[in-house]
């Protein structure tokens, strides 16, 4: 019922965000971009050696990399550096959304490219996704409201109706998270953009 009433919400949220804010969208490839926002979401692990390679994978190419992580805990146990920031409940209202002051920092903030390592619905970082300025956001094909302009394709896991949560073990999100990361990495570097 919560979830529910959540998304309702959010679609809300998205529709009176899209009357204010014009976005311009535009195909952004690898050689391009020089700054990345990566979102992705964490289990109670909060296994970060996946994302430390995003990361050093994309700062070795010579990006900006920023990064937005959302643990589904009262509190996450890894706290927020150099570019690199963690959400957990706390740090949210009633409604999933988070703090309206890093909504807007995100729109302040320019970035080339966003890269949505989520492999299923995560409230938090749609928001995020939402609110980042960015001409080109890539991710899977998950959502239904349009936030992706370059979706991969990924299998849907199934959905267990009592929480809205896949039903899917920690080891398998992260390698979901994985080919996701990869299938994302070889498109961007695949099409050039059209200038």
């Amino acid at each position: 019922m919560f979830n529910q009433l959540r998304r309702k919400v959010f679609a809300y949220h998205v529709n009176q965000f899209n009357k204010r804010v014009e976005r311009t969208k535009k195909y952004v490839d690898y050689a391009h971009a020089r700054s990345v926002l990566v979102l992705y979401e964490s289990e109670p692990s909060e296994n970060r050696n996946f994302i430390s390679e995003v990361i050093r994978t994309l700062t070795s190419d010579g990006k900006r990399v920023s990064v937005y992580g959302f643990v589904p805990k009262k509190m996450a146990i890894s706290s927020s550096m150099n570019n690199f920031n963690m959400l957990d409940i706390k740090s949210l209202d009633f409604f999933y959304q988070p703090k309206s002051s890093l909504l807007q920092l995100l729109e302040e903030d320019q970035f080339d490219l966003v890269i949505d390592l989520t492999v299923h619905f995560c409230q938090p970082l749609q928001y995020l996704l939402l609110h980042a300025n960015a001409p080109c956001k890539v991710g899977g094909s998950v959502g239904e409201f349009g936030l992706i302009d370059f979706a991969v394709k990924m299998p849907e896991p199934e959905v267990i109706a009592e929480d809205d949560k896949p039903d899917i073990s920690v080891q398998l999100l992260y390698e979901k998270e994985k080919e996701l990361w990869r299938e994302i990495l070889y498109y961007l570097k695949s099409i050039g953009a059209a200038n």
